[in-house]
């Protein structure tokens, strides 16, 4: 079988070991690039036959497009996968395959290195371009649609490396490229800025002032906009000084985080002199006022104003305090400040006092403003101030927060409607001096209908902006007799506000209403087209077109190119226009389960708030309850890998208060098991027996033996990993017995198999066998697979420790390519741990190390600590390394692994015995006592058999010989053969 790989950044490119397979074809050429721009991810026929066929495909598309496929397949051969999955074709890729992935990959890990090595990566990502993508594939729509979104990936990853460059005083270096650049891209600020930094460190400051005059002409003449903040930074800076390089070394992190400034903005002139005056006076201030009335436009308007008086930049973030998810936690806004800050993701503190230490110590000696938006209460913007020093902070609130005012002091700028000239000074904006002259009354009428509330003005004017030849008196006529009484919301001003967005809403398409309506639904706090799209269930490419239209009505707004979102009274008023529709949103958990890929790494950034909001969404409903979990599954180790996990924890949380309050016991359940889920994944087991000791309750009150018989094996779970598997045991055949009351097969399966591993563990895996073999055959006897091969797992686990190896190795390998295949990574995971452990045993040490590096690289990706706890002392096992073995013994008593702290133990004892046999005593007695004291008794004859040697080192053989003597003698009552050799091994030396 030979080596194939694929490019698309450039001419559409096979290559079979290094050799160039022609493919000439035209459609096989557009549908192999198509699953090449979706690797690893289903692509619906629907989308391959608009990229093969165009707007109009035929009705027998569908199966020409199979036909396609099959031909593709031959093509290519046997060394490429192509899935077959429900209404999809997935082809499976690993990075070093596709030029598309590497770059992803190489962009992605550049995030995680100093300077230095970020500038290299990103390097070397651009180099996987050979040119403009996928010029020779003919497909109008994949051009169109695609193929910019690639080049808008490029031209990001090249802006960060020229930032890079500069950072480092690299000015020379980039400069002819920045230049060719700007050519090429003469409306792109980012780049402009960023040659006016190089010009100005190579000593060229005349140069870089005369290539901003040109520009800020060009802008003025050819757009009629002034340039934007960041560009006009640049040629500040040039002025302030000029004589000052970027120095060579990496600056100090400088933050610009506040959204973009509106592009004119109108009046306040009297409002925004108060706020600078109260700056100037408070270290806080609070901005109040009611929804739409411009609290965040003008804390974000003032933030660019304010721009040079904040040298070491601005922070920002939206606390969502009344947006349709819930509000942001303190510890997770203070997370994103400090790691915006520069702080690595493994030094922030889980402790919210601690973080908000750690960021007042990040502020010390910074001129920073800070700008919270939509804050629900006093508690959760306290963490966030900075305490002393020159930094300021804007907050923006429904509410007054006047617990601030008190402790620590601030403040307070209450906002309210837009004065009558302020309000015909924006519509007159809108619509132009023109129409406005002639009609002047009309539009005061039409400022007195809106409330003169900025949004409700700014969205009747572009109602307005939009219909050139309509009058503004009919617009206003229409207006007044739009405000149905039904869509009304409680005071004038919100009710102006439905009345305008009536007149948006009712100019849509009805298909356009519909994906609105839904759009409100959806959880989280944005939405992807590709997202979007599943939400209706419509074409991506037709999905798109819609949500242009609505954002054109001002409706919507393009947070980042492919992305949207609400306002959040907007999206209050889209909520309350569609019905309740838990279809739709499954269809986009089923989108977001589909593309969770542990691997994909770029996209979970940018989707990992609208997939925790889709996880406690599922959570809380029963038909959809399986989503959550298999969220959860993906979603773990991503969230604890990138810092993320607590803030998982805090969505949960809120959701489980909401569920709490509103008397909803089932939802509270099905949170209260997904905390407990997440606690165990975070090695907080203390909490995660907690959350299901309260499901547990619940259940029982509920008289819900399914959910039950769940909270008893979750418990169960938790109390196994602290290393307390006779209590363990207790709570799975509590649950097996309740399982078969409930008549739930599924559940009495796992309930046999926990007790299997429970039984293994507690120092009897002859009879773990047992239970094992009970699970796996009443799961082949039901059909489920999956159940089956978790049961083969532990049945493994049991031979391995019995010593049968090769019954052990055959058992794990069958595991192994169930779960490759399947997906299933933490199932992969556990099979390649148990690989590595049984050839260890059998003495093959290179083939131990092969599969314990593998299950190491991918445990840290996935962020599972027990396992790596496991695999740092196989592989300091491997090696005798007593330093290794000191780290796994650290990292399973900071998780409170107790069975690993144990392993790790014995084997530092046996690494230390020739040099310090009295120090070796000491962990091997240490070990078995942690054993004894949680009855983890599997490894009590090793650690007696530890302790013997350690003895006769020390010359004692009369306690060696009684101390071997009882390991083979518990060796051999519980069938542990390898151990009996072991410990009479001992008996043979004295």
């Amino acid at each position: 079988m030979g080596s194939v790989a694929f490019g698309v950044l450039g001419p559409l490119q096979v290559e079979r070991d290094g050799q160039p397979v022609q493919l000439n074809a035209p459609k096989l050429r557009v549908l192999l690039a198509a699953l090449l721009l979706r690797a690893n991810s289903p692509v619906p026929v629907v989308t391959l036959a608009d990229w093969l066929w165009g707007e109009d495909p035929s009705p027998a598309a569908h199966k020409s497009t199979s036909m396609y496929v099959l031909r593709l397949r031959r093509m290519l051969g046997d060394d490429v996968v192509i899935e077959t999955r429900p209404n999809s074709y997935l082809l499976r890729l690993q990075p070093d395959q596709l030029d598309l992935l590497k770059f992803q990959k190489l962009a992605s890990d550049a995030r995680e290195g100093a300077a230095e090595d970020e500038r290299r990566l990103l390097a070397e990502a651009l180099a996987c371009w050979r040119g403009p993508a996928l010029t020779d594939v003919p497909s109008e729509p994949l051009q169109r649609d695609e193929v910019p979104l690639l080049e808008e990936e490029r031209l990001r990853v090249q802006e960060r490396y020229f930032e890079v460059s500069l950072e480092l005083g690299r000015h020379r270096d980039v400069l002819g490229e920045l230049v060719r650049l700007t050519e090429h891209h003469p409306w792109q600020e980012s780049f402009w800025a960023l040659l006016l930094v190089a010009l100005d460190g190579t000593g060229r400051r005349a140069e870089a002032l005369e290539t901003y005059r040109k520009l800020h002409r060009r802008f003025v003449e050819e757009l009629g906009v002034e340039p934007g903040a960041r560009l006009q930074r640049a040629h500040q800076a040039i002025l302030n000084d000029g004589t000052e390089p970027v120095p060579a070394t990496k600056a100090p992190v400088v933050v610009w985080q506040v959204p973009g400034d509106v592009q004119r903005f109108v009046g306040r002139t009297a409002v925004i002199d108060d706020l600078t005056r109260m700056v100037g006076a408070h270290r806080n201030v609070v901005i109040s006022g009611p929804p739409g009335v411009g609290k965040t436009t003008l804390a974000i308007h003032v933030a660019h104003r304010w721009a040079e008086q904040f040298p070491d930049g601005q922070l920002y973030v939206n606390l969502q305090g009344f947006a349709a998810d819930p509000p942001l936690s303190p510890a997770a806004a203070l997370s994103r400040f400090v790691r915006a800050l520069g702080q690595p993701r493994d030094h922030v503190p889980d402790d919210v006092e601690e973080q908000a230490a750690l960021l007042r110590s990040m502020l010390t000696g910074r001129r920073m403003l800070l700008v919270l938006d939509n804050a629900v209460n006093a508690d959760q913007v306290r963490p966030l101030l900075p305490g002393q020093g020159d930094c300021r902070v804007l907050i923006t609130s429904r509410t007054d927060l006047r617990g601030l005012a008190v402790t620590p002091g601030a403040g307070h700028l209450p906002l309210t409607v837009l004065s009558g000239a302020e309000s015909r000074a924006v519509l007159t904006d809108m619509v132009g001096t023109t129409r406005a002259d002639a009609e002047p009354d009309a539009i005061g009428e039409l400022a007195n209908a809106c409330a003169h509330l900025p949004l409700a003005l700014r969205i009747a004017g572009a109602n307005l902006a939009a219909d050139p030849h309509r009058g503004v008196a009919a617009y206003t006529r229409e207006l007044a007799r739009g405000r149905l009484n039904e869509l009304a919301i409680d005071g004038d001003e919100r009710s102006a506000v439905r009345a305008a967005f009536d007149q948006s809403y009712l100019r849509l398409s009805e298909q356009d209403q519909t994906l609105f309506g839904l759009l409100g639904l959806a959880p989280g706090p944005d939405i992807s087209t590709a997202a979007a799209a599943a939400l209706v269930g419509a074409a991506e490419r037709d999905t798109k077109r819609a949500l242009e239209r609505i954002t054109v009505a001002n409706l919507l707004h393009r947070t980042e190119p492919g992305r949207y979102a609400f306002h959040d009274l907007i999206r209050e008023y889209a909520a309350s226009r569609a019905a309740t529709n838990d279809d739709a949103v499954t269809r986009l958990i089923d989108f977001y389960v589909a593309h969770a890929d542990p691997n994909a790494l770029s996209w979970l950034d940018e989707e990992r708030n609208n997939l925790l909001a889709a996880m406690t969404w599922a959570a809380t409903r029963p038909a959809a309850r399986h989503h959550a979990w298999r969220l959860l599954s993906v979603l773990h180790g991503y969230l604890r890998a990138r810092g993320h996990a607590r803030e998982a924890v805090a969505a949960c949380t809120q959701a489980l208060d909401a569920a709490t309050e509103a008397g909803d016991h089932k939802a509270c359940m099905a949170l209260l098991d997904l905390l407990g889920h997440l606690h165990h994944n975070l090695g907080d087991f203390d909490q995660a027996v907690g959350h299901h000791e309260q499901m547990l309750a619940t259940a029982r009150d509920l008289r819900d033996l399914d959910a039950e018989a769940e909270a008893l094996r979750n418990v169960g779970s938790h109390l196994k990993q602290q290393g307390r598997p006779q209590d363990a045991l207790r709570q799975y055949r509590m649950s097996l017995t309740v399982s078969r009351q409930a008549g739930n097969t599924e559940a009495e399966i796992m309930a046999l198999n926990f007790i299997g591993v429970a039984t293994a563990f507690a120092g009897e895996p002859a009879d773990a066998v047992e239970w094992h073999e009970q699970s796996r055959d009443l799961a082949e006897l039901s059909g489920n697979r999956e159940a089956a091969h978790r049961a083969l797992n532990g049945l493994g686990i049991a031979h391995w420790a019995l010593g049968n190896l090769d019954e052990s190795l055959d058992i794990h390998h069958q595991v192994l390519a169930y779960c490759r295949d399947a997906g299933q990574k933490f199932g992969e995971l556990s099979s390649l741990a148990c690989l590595a452990e049984s050839h260890l045993d059998a003495g093959r040490r290179e083939q131990a190390r092969s599969f314990a590096d593998d299950a190491l690289t991918l445990a840290l990706r996935m962020g599972d600590r027990r396992v790596e706890a496991n695999l740092i002392r196989i592989i300091a096992t491997i090696e005798h390394d007593q330093a290794t073995y000191e780290k796994a013994v650290a990292l399973a008593q900071e998780i409170g692994f107790r069975y690993g702290e144990a392993a790790a133990l014995i084997g530092l004892a046996s690494a230390v015995r020739g040099t310090d046999p009295r120090a070796a005593l000491t962990r091997s007695e240490r070990a078995l006592a942690l054993m004894r004291e949680h009855g983890a008794l599997l490894l009590e004859p090793d650690a007696l058999t530890e302790m013997a040697h350690d003895q006769l080192e020390l010359g004692d053989k009369t306690a060696a010989t009684a101390t071997a003597t009882h390991a083979v003698q518990l060796a051999a009552h519980r069938q542990r053969r390898l151990v009996v050799q072991r410990a009479r091994q001992v008996l043979q030396r004295i």
